[in-house]
């Protein structure tokens, strides 16, 4: 929740906004009509009061524009991007260009409006923009599936000095997914210990997904027993301990979980459906493998 001074400023800052609005309004709503007046010929000293109203506007839309200005160039991620790549310049369009083209999943598009602008204007970025840049090129790589890349792009990006809390999760996760499982869980351990950090929420059910891609159901279902407990991300928690029940053929605990998961509303629900379908269709046969492999071994026996 916001603080009563965050809701406080927020209210100042809109009705400031409002008021540069009104008067920019009504200075152009002024020239407007003084000049009708004027070409009109029904005031012959409209032109003493031109100069009036065109100032009122000029003053009105600079001071918006200056309170304003380190706002209005990043439509996306402005927390995280800072004051890098503000202005009009052509590798500000650049970025903003790239990061928009981000946003509506155009990735290779995005890709290389990025590495474009770090290898063009390379001796024009300052080390914050070095490190947004690289942060931004990883993020391309880590949706791509790309994995070592984009460790290398977000590790680049901490070492220029980027300090976000998404960072360490974004490391833990690509370290995982490149096999570095025992690296991983110190680094997701690491993000667990900081109180301070918000997306200490995820490291749970991502330390599960990492041992369900290693087929560790048993250590998975440990980690998403305790997201569960601690209510964190709880429908993918539900979600991803109903995989790992069925993948220990536990099908009675895992269809409750799987339920569960579909009502607390979790992310893509038809793909989890047809994800958790699979697994159960796969867990089934294996155990009527293993069924007919027992008989077997039985006939054998008696046979001998």
């Amino acid at each position: 929740m916001k603080s009563f001074t965050e809701i406080v400023g927020n209210t100042i800052s809109k009705l400031i906004k409002s008021f540069w609005f009104s008067c920019a309004a009504a200075g152009l709503t002024s020239y407007l009509c003084l000049a009708l007046f004027h070409f009109n010929g029904t005031d012959p000293q409209v032109q003493d009061l031109l100069i009036p109203a065109v100032t009122i506007q000029l003053i009105a839309f600079t001071l918006y524009f200056a309170l304003n200005y380190h706002k209005g160039f990043h439509k996306y991620d402005s927390d995280l991007i800072g004051k890098a790549f503000i202005g009009i310049s052509k590798k500000c369009r650049i970025f903003a260009d790239s990061l928009e083209r981000l946003t509506d999943h155009k990735l290779t598009s995005a890709l290389d409006g990025f590495k474009l602008l770090e290898e063009e204007y390379s001796d024009d970025l300052d080390t914050c923009e070095q490190a947004v840049l690289r942060f931004y090129i990883g993020r391309c790589y880590d949706i791509m599936g790309y994995f070592p890349n984009a460790l290398k792009c977000y590790q680049d990006s901490q070492r220029l000095g980027m300090k976000d809390n998404i960072l360490p999760l974004l490391i833990a996760r690509c370290t995982g997914s490149n096999g570095d499982t025992g690296e991983a869980v110190q680094l997701y351990t690491s993000i667990l210990s900081n109180k301070k950090s918000p997306y200490r929420l995820y490291v749970r059910t991502d330390l599960g997904k990492m041992f369900l891609r290693e087929n560790d159901a048993a250590t998975a279902m440990k980690w998403f027993s305790e997201a569960i407990e601690h209510r964190q991300n709880y429908a993918d928690a539900l979600g991803g301990a109903a995989i790992a029940q069925t993948m220990l053929h536990h099908f009675k605990e895992a269809e409750e979980l799987y339920k569960a998961a579909i009502v607390n509303r979790i992310s893509d629900s038809r793909g989890f459906t047809a994800y958790y379908k699979e697994v159960q269709a796969a867990a089934l046969l294996e155990l009527h493998r293993d069924s007919n492999s027992n008989n077997d071994s039985s006939d054998t026996k008696g046979v001998s």
